[in-house]
């Protein structure tokens, strides 16, 4: 039986995953590579493209993936409006703000920070705001910057208003993880 460049695609992402679980991380690259290049002469990203690169973005290193969102974002920004469109990229820049913060790039998170931080409010992602509230927190505290915990505390009390309970643990959790290795200790408000 024929297999479309959907299940074709689905199937090197799926092999990636596989590979990434057993710490084989160029050759999870090579399984994708030709996704990639496919990608690349697309003139205009649509939905599906852009989920099937949110997948693989974090297969390559974060200065490949870094440069390869802000193509996506500039392209596929300024030609649709859809909900759905701005969800998937925020979903993507939200791993690319994880991916600097793992790679101890707190100014380049913090700088997208600041970029997507409007722009959830701009389109009311509520729990993409909380945790970028928090992650913004937790960023200036790595860098020394804030003592207050004020935007820790603003993105819980939206958490917490919003009773997502697990993404409360979760986002603790992560904090948590972050600075302990910056051997800094805090406890949100609530």
């Amino acid at each position: 039986a024929r297999t479309s460049v959907y299940d074709r695609e689905a199937l090197s992402i799926i092999d990636a995953m596989l590979l990434i679980a057993d710490m084989r991380w160029k050759e999870a690259m090579d399984s994708v590579e030709y996704i990639w290049q496919r990608l690349e002469k697309v003139d205009h990203y649509y939905y599906y493209d852009l989920k099937v690169l949110n997948l693989i973005l974090h297969i390559h290193p974060v200065d490949t993936a870094y440069q390869l969102y802000k193509m996506t974002r500039q392209s596929a920004e300024h030609r649709s409006h859809s909900r759905d469109i701005q969800n998937i990229l925020e979903n993507m820049h939200t791993n690319i703000i994880l991916m600097l913060i793992v790679d101890k790039r707190y100014l380049e998170a913090l700088d997208e920070l600041e970029i997507q931080i409007p722009n959830l409010i701009k389109h009311n992602f509520l729990l993409k705001l909380a945790y970028s509230y928090i992650r913004k927190g937790y960023v200036l505290k790595l860098l020394k910057q804030d003592s207050e915990g004020n935007w820790i505390n603003i993105g819980f009390d939206i958490l917490k208003h919003t009773e997502k309970h697990f993404e409360i643990i979760q986002m603790k959790a992560e904090m948590e993880d972050k600075l302990a290795e910056a051997s800094i200790f805090y406890t949100p408000n609530n």
